[in-house]
């Protein structure tokens, strides 16, 4: 999750994957979720005051 240090919290995410197929096989995958519900949960959005964010 980028630069935040680990909180020990849980986190419950939606999580969407979209597969290209070529041929039978897997070309192309794409996962897309929600970084601010996530952030949110373990604490670390909004950014804490004075934190230059």
């Amino acid at each position: 999750m980028g630069p935040f240090p680990p909180s020990g919290r849980p986190m419950e995410l939606d999580i969407s994957g979209i597969f290209r197929l070529e041929e039978g096989k897997i070309a192309e995958l794409w996962v897309t979720w929600d970084n601010v519900t996530g952030l949110t949960q373990v604490g670390h959005f909004p950014p804490p005051a004075g934190s230059g964010e």
